[in-house]
């Protein structure tokens, strides 16, 4: 594994059901049970926030310029009982202590006031290498989380964080996950937590595998079967999902012949059906991307360069009529690192959330250390359609975004990084917004996990 694999698996391992590391607590031949604890804090201070418009906290504060900070507490353990001479019976459960203090975050979804207790995983199955069955309170990704990935649950006012993010289960899941080579697929029934609507969605999905290191290929498709009439769906941009269907083509980390540095991803996503009332929502949307990236194995710091367009389909009369266009981003996350689906950490985060969007971006990451990653990535936004949200614009040049990102990874157990974001609005957020200022961001965390 490279250096730049090696950082997204760390971060992939930090935001899993199991952590990054566990210890034993008891470990015997038939049964096993490990525990596992994972700290986190989190701050951010920005200048000219919403381009000089400022924000309004939950708590209905306004504030031009933010400064926040989050802790996270999350402690579990996993259990392993091999009662039978194939196969094994399994569970896990995690609990979340987090919170706020400060002005609550730049986009003025939480207060920084508030502070929360609650369970996270909470679920077991059974498997024998070939089939795995689990149910109750777990994680379901998808591809590298481009539909379906952490954001099951929504940290928001309620869960008193956003950026760190420690809630990441299904409030509940039934998955059948069938292991082979090299095909291999899941059937699934996911609950999300109110903040994505309690959308019921069922579904299958099938990989195949390109070989070790090679990547893989896999389809998807999904229904949703309910959703809670209350859902909002931040102002009603999503709200309507029951009766949806998802289909999804993707390639993953694929490797060319003749080109082992190259690295290849694609995916294609399209939602199409109605829902059940007669006269009801229409859906049709869909969103797509290709991405590159190289890594020069052989040259100092053994720099990664990578390149990335993608679409993500609006709807041009701004949801006023029964046919929904603009693509629905469902559950994704994180991905496969710095600026995949959070695309920049002004707009990423708190501007722009993969829908009405088309986005470029390109990034360099060196590695100076074998502890230290530096990233540089530059974002090109741009609207698919003239509205922000609801709101209309005559120009669709949304903004230009640069991040700088610097990790350091001192031993197994640490993680620490530091973020400085830059953002030169375009006419679509100075219309949007009423000002033109350019956006400024610092954030810090530090991650224990053991």
């Amino acid at each position: 594994m490279g250096r730049a694999q090696g950082f997204i698996a760390f971060m992939f391992a930090l935001s899993g059901t199991t952590a990054f590391a566990d210890f034993a607590i008891v470990e015997s031949e038939r049964f096993t049970l490990k525990g596992e604890l994972k700290l986190s804090l989190y701050g951010v201070t920005t200048d000219n926030t919403n381009f000089g418009a400022g924000v309004v906290d939950h708590a209905g504060e306004f504030h031009r310029e933010v400064d926040n900070f989050e802790y996270a507490i999350k402690p579990g353990f996993n259990v392993t009982w091999r009662p039978f001479d194939r196969g094994e019976l399994y569970g896990g459960f995690s609990a979340v202590a987090t919170g706020q203090a400060g002005d609550g975050d730049p986009g003025g979804f939480t207060s920084g006031e508030d502070h929360a207790l609650g369970p996270d995983a909470a679920f077991g199955g059974f498997r024998n290498g070939r089939i795995d069955v689990s149910f109750g309170r777990q994680e379901f990704i998808v591809g590298d989380q481009f539909l379906i990935g952490q954001n099951s649950n929504f940290n928001l006012d309620r869960d008193a964080n956003l950026w760190l993010a420690p809630f990441k289960a299904f409030q509940e899941a039934g998955i059948l996950r069938v292991e082979g080579d090299p095909v291999r697929g899941d059937l699934f029934w996911l609950v999300p937590d109110e903040d994505q609507g309690e959308a019921q969605l069922a579904g299958v999905n099938v990989e195949y595998l390109l070989g070790k290191d090679q990547g893989k290929l896999g389809a998807m498709f999904g229904y949703v079967l309910d959703v809670d009439s209350n859902f909002d769906g931040f102002g009603g941009a999503f709200s309507a999902r029951e009766g949806m269907e998802i289909y999804n083509l993707r390639a993953n980390g694929v490797k060319l012949p003749g080109l082992p540095k190259l690295t290849l991803h694609a995916e294609a996503a399209f939602e199409q059906g109605s829902d059940s009332v007669a006269g009801g929502t229409r859906y049709n949307a869909h969103a797509w991307y290709a991405e590159g990236e190289y890594q020069f194995a052989n040259a100092p710091l053994k720099p990664v360069i990578g390149y990335r367009y993608g679409e993500w389909s609006g709807d041009d009369d701004a949801l006023t009529d029964a046919e929904h266009e603009a693509f629905d981003p469902l559950f994704y996350y994180q991905g496969r690192g710095w600026g995949t689906w959070y695309q920049g950490e002004i707009a990423g985060e708190y501007l722009l959330f993969n829908t009405n969007q088309i986005s470029h971006m390109a990034k360099v990451v060196v590695h100076p250390t074998e502890t230290i990653a530096l990233w540089g990535l530059y974002f090109h936004h741009r609207l698919d359609e003239n509205n922000y949200f609801g709101r209309p614009v005559t120009n669709r040049h949304f903004l230009d975004e640069f991040n700088l990102v610097a990790e350091w990874f001192p031993h197994k157990h640490w993680y620490l990084v530091g973020v400085f974001a830059y953002g030169l609005p375009g006419a679509a957020a100075e219309q949007a917004f009423g000002d033109d200022e350019d956006y400024l961001l610092f954030e810090a965390a530090v991650i224990y996990a053991f």
